[in-house]
């Protein structure tokens, strides 16, 4: 199971999501999609449990792709 979200939504940020998720199902893997990755971004998403932040990819066709290499390195 995997959890993938944007980071930037109305309301709750992705790394609120990944908080509130990790509240709920302890472990589940959470992955943040962004236009914008930082440094501090990248720490806050680490603090609460984000596996992977990764840059908005161009078509659904490519965010596919490497959300499955993503799993394919965390399986190994």
């Amino acid at each position: 199971d995997i959890v993938v979200s944007d980071q930037n939504m109305p309301g709750m940020s992705g790394v609120e999501v990944a908080a509130q998720v990790q509240l709920l199902r302890p472990g589940l893997r959470t992955v943040l999609i962004t236009g914008h990755v930082s440094d501090a971004l990248l720490a806050e998403a680490a603090a609460v449990g984000v596996v992977e932040v990764m840059g908005k990819q161009d078509s659904m066709a490519e965010l596919g792709e490497a959300i499955q290499k993503m799993l394919e390195t965390l399986v190994r």
